[in-house]
């Protein structure tokens, strides 16, 4: 039962964390025209990382307590794959050959003919990275929240520890 309580709350942490980093990003980068669009901004940031979370992270997380590899490295490298895959996936640039068509981001050329160019792959991997880092910090807040609330006492204080 407390891996129960442990995977639901590991699972909330790991959609609010992302979600969180999402509008601080967007407050500290947007303008105060955005500040209205905040909540909306979150609990839609938050939506999509709930759902990364339970279809993408917790089939990935039961595989990695069944193999024993339920480690702090192994969850920030699942947890960026996790962010940035589905995305990358939708977003991938690929050429048309029927279509001839170009396209420009802030001036700069992406697509030409519709051939991504080498600004449109470096724009096409900033933004799965920049998802992948919220994979990271969601992944983060499942793997801390899991190891405080499970029955694990690896966080617990011993009698060895400083005061």
């Amino acid at each position: 039962m407390n891996k129960v309580v442990a995977t639901f709350v590991s699972v909330l942490a790991s959609a609010t964390a992302p979600a969180l980093v999402f509008v601080i990003i967007m407050l500290v980068l947007g303008r105060s025209e955005f500040v209205p669009f905040l909540f909306p901004m979150f609990a839609m940031a938050f939506v999509v990382a709930l759902g990364h979370s339970v279809v993408l992270g917790l089939p990935t997380v039961w595989l990695l307590l069944r193999t024993n590899h339920f480690v702090l490295w192994s969850m920030l490298c699942i947890g960026f794959l996790v962010g940035a895959a589905p995305m990358a996936v939708l977003t991938w640039p690929y050429s048309q050959s029927q279509y001839s068509s170009s396209a420009w981001s802030d001036g700069v050329q992406i697509l030409n003919n519709g051939v991504p160019t080498v600004a449109g792959w470096l724009s096409y991997a900033e933004g799965a990275a920049y998802l992948g880092v919220l994979g990271t910090v969601g992944a983060a807040a499942f793997y801390y929240a899991f190891k405080r609330i499970s029955s694990n006492y690896s966080f617990q204080r011993t009698r060895y520890a400083r005061r």
